[in-house]
């Protein structure tokens, strides 16, 4: 017959996240179980992640991807459940990882940094131009230090 039905595409969007996890000493256990938990709840959301767990230097880096559910690849626990719990807290090294994954789209990233702020972000931050690229979200610990939102833009965030 001469009448068609619309074509109609059901595209399921889902985001990507790069995560910085500090796992210095002065990161609290409870802090990041949050983060996990969160991860857990939105798994069916999230496409890919780039998980990066650091103190002074990236300790552990991890690549995690489904179709379907975060949760059912392999690495999905293991990326979230590592704990070093010592030295100091240094992002300059997350900063370069991420501009070494050379995201050929790195405006469809949302950069997740999970930490207490007692780090170098705001001196070391402006050096790395793709960090301009990608959307940020800074969450911060209950007794973590503020951020100067001048040298640091994104989303400012206060674990309960």
């Amino acid at each position: 017959h001469i009448y068609t039905a619309p074509i109609q595409k059901s595209e399921d969007k889902k985001v990507k996240f790069i995560i910085s996890i500090d796992t210095s000493g002065s990161m609290h256990t409870e802090d990041l179980q949050k983060i996990l938990g969160i991860m857990q709840d939105k798994s069916k959301q999230i496409a890919e992640i780039h998980v990066l767990h650091h103190t002074t230097d990236v300790v552990a880096q991890f690549h995690v991807k489904h179709a379907d559910d975060i949760q059912l690849d392999r690495l999905f626990k293991t990326a979230f459940a590592c704990r070093h719990a010592n030295g100091g807290t240094s992002h300059k090294e997350v900063f370069n990882r991420i501009k070494e994954l050379n995201l050929p789209d790195p405006e469809q990233w949302i950069y997740i940094s999970v930490s207490d702020n007692y780090s170098d972000i705001e001196s070391t931050l402006p050096i790395y131009p793709i960090m301009q690229k990608i959307s940020s979200v800074w969450v911060q610990t209950s007794d973590g230090r503020d951020l100067n939102t001048k040298i640091v833009p994104g989303l400012h965030v206060v674990l309960p």
